[in-house]
């Protein structure tokens, strides 16, 4: 999950829980409906301007490709229509429901409430779907990626040490190391410093050390990518059996 849908949910769960928000109370229970419908369209949008980079070419990418627009408007448009039984606005990968009339909307739902009750329903929805300028959700970046800057950063300065002197630097050293290498950021160390270059003996351990780490941490990813493909997998399976399952059937 990206930083921002991550702080957006916690928003989220604040709102629906915190008691200055209690003009809102009447939808409290549509928690579920709201959170889910949200990060599925997020990852949904993501996936969809993936699949377009390996099947059409960049030209049309940018005509085709989903932004932030088209996004909010399924999240609020999208979600009042399915919650009152219309899913022609709903993504296949968000909505089973779409290509599945027989199965039942989980409750509870907008189907018995009044337009007006809708339209406040909408209402409270655009309110609370805010996200600032200059940021997009739709993104393949996800928390793991933050959390492993953070591990980086725990290097030059500890959460338990206020650094207030010499905080800018030492994160400076920590995005140095993340986005070049241990290598070069102390390579950048000592030309600041005016000190001696590291000699041919001292580079190749550094070099060994660099390579030790990185075959670590392509373990760690492939043990993760294997995992989120047996998810997948058993998402699929699962969602296929759904799919498949004779409703009309009579069990005894």
């Amino acid at each position: 999950m990206n930083l921002i849908v991550f702080k957006i949910l916690i928003y989220l769960i604040d709102l629906f829980f915190c008691s200055v928000n209690k003009q809102y109370i009447q939808w409290h229970a549509f928690e579920q409906h709201i959170m889910r419908y949200y990060r599925s369209c997020v990852y949904a949008a993501t996936a969809k301007n993936k699949e377009l980079e390996f099947t059409i070419s960049e030209k049309d990418i940018q005509q085709l490709k989903i932004d932030d627009d088209m996004l909010r408007h399924v999240q609020i448009e999208g979600l009042v229509k399915h919650l009152t039984g219309d899913h022609s606005l709903c993504w296949d990968e968000v909505c089973w429901l779409k290509n599945n009339p027989d199965l039942e909307l989980q409750e509870p739902t907008l189907i018995t409430y009044s337009q007006k009750d809708c339209e406040s329903f909408k209402k409270m929805l655009e309110k609370i779907f805010i996200f600032k300028k200059g940021q997009s959700l739709i993104t393949s970046n996800r928390t793991c990626k933050n959390e492993s800057f953070n591990r980086i950063k725990l290097n030059y300065h500890s959460k338990t040490t206020e650094f207030w002197k010499s905080f800018r630097t030492r994160h400076s050293l920590a995005v140095l190391h993340n986005n070049n290498g241990v290598l070069e950021m102390m390579n950048s160390v000592r030309n600041t410093g005016l000190l001696n270059s590291f000699s041919v003996q001292d580079i190749i351990n550094i070099k060994k050390i660099c390579k030790e780490r990185e075959g670590q941490r392509q373990k760690n990813l492939q043990k993760i990518n294997e995992r989120n493909e047996k998810r997948a997998e058993d998402y699929e399976k699962k969602r296929m059996k759904l799919k498949g399952f004779d409703y009309d059937q009579v069990i005894s």
